[in-house]
């Protein structure tokens, strides 16, 4: 009788909050896998070596909180960018978190709720699609 009532106590004493629970998801992701500045940084390395030139135009499939769309437009004022996904709580999210905060280049930003496979009638320097398995998985 005595085991049951411990394993009673330890069954409630674990049934309170979660620390995971008061935790922001996409924040977490971003912490976890994102690094938008050293993928910028990367992006135009790659660029002007094959062009020759400096790219000024993004568009992120599969952008989600569009973090990438943030860096790249951050202290570039003739940058712009567009952000794709299909996820509006992840793009809303995304918009509130990374974009307004750019204050006025935030408007050299566009986000769209649209499937990748669509495009967009809108040139760019560099079409990407980072994610970060493409780091990890090579086969």
């Amino acid at each position: 009788m005595a085991k049951k009532k411990n394993k009673d106590k330890k069954r409630k004493k674990n049934q309170g909050p979660k620390i995971a629970d008061s935790m922001d998801a996409l924040e977490l992701y971003e912490q976890s896998v994102q690094n938008p500045e050293a993928d910028v940084e990367f992006l135009e390395e790659v660029f002007a070596s094959a062009s020759g030139r400096k790219p000024l135009t993004l568009r992120e499939d599969f952008c989600g909180t569009a973090a990438m769309c943030a860096a790249w437009v951050k202290g570039q004022p003739k940058r712009q960018a567009v952000g794709m996904d299909l996820c509006e709580d992840t793009l809303a999210w995304g918009k509130e978190k990374n974009i307004k905060p750019l204050g006025r280049a935030a408007s050299r930003v566009k986000l769209l709720k649209e499937n990748v496979l669509n495009g967009t009638k809108d040139k760019s320097d560099l079409i990407v699609a980072f994610n970060f398995s493409y780091c990890i998985f090579k086969e």
